[in-house]
């Protein structure tokens, strides 16, 4: 059975700049310490592990070359705002200041670490509870 993230921790970043992942998803990265850390778009940073990174994100954009979706800025922009990095041995991991600026990572705050199936989203607890606010305001309007 494949391995899947599931399920949300909270967590802090400390004064280097580490997150320390929570231990429900730890033991993911036992084996396979080797991630690519990235933002897209959103308020979230994203953590894959590199195997993943590698087969469903840049093998899907490699998939779809010439099928009029712009596989290439996307890529452009998965790495102009991604790094490769190890989870050390005491299941820390070091996020970038620019990435950590650019969605308001600080320091000592809560952080929400949400497993999303392949990867992990890492938000500003506050930044995350506002979006999930409104995206259940649209919902309950929708009749979701």
């Amino acid at each position: 059975m494949k391995m899947a993230f599931r399920g949300s921790a909270p967590a802090k970043i400390d004064d280097r700049g580490r997150l320390k992942i929570p231990a429900a998803f730890r033991g993911f990265f036992e084996t396979a310490p080797l991630v690519f850390i990235t933002c897209l778009a959103g308020p979230a940073v994203l953590i894959y592990p590199m195997e993943t990174y590698e087969r469903e994100v840049e093998g899907n954009l490699d998939s779809r070359a010439g099928l009029n979706l712009e596989p290439t800025s996307v890529l452009r922009r998965l790495n102009a705002n991604g790094m490769a990095a190890q989870v050390d041995g005491q299941g820390r991991i070091t996020i970038a200041q620019d990435l950590r600026d650019r969605v308001e990572l600080v320091p000592g705050k809560t952080v929400r670490v949400i497993g999303m199936k392949t990867y992990l989203e890492i938000w500003d607890e506050v930044t995350y509870r506002e979006m999930e606010a409104k995206e259940t305001e649209k919902e309950i309007r929708h009749g979701v």
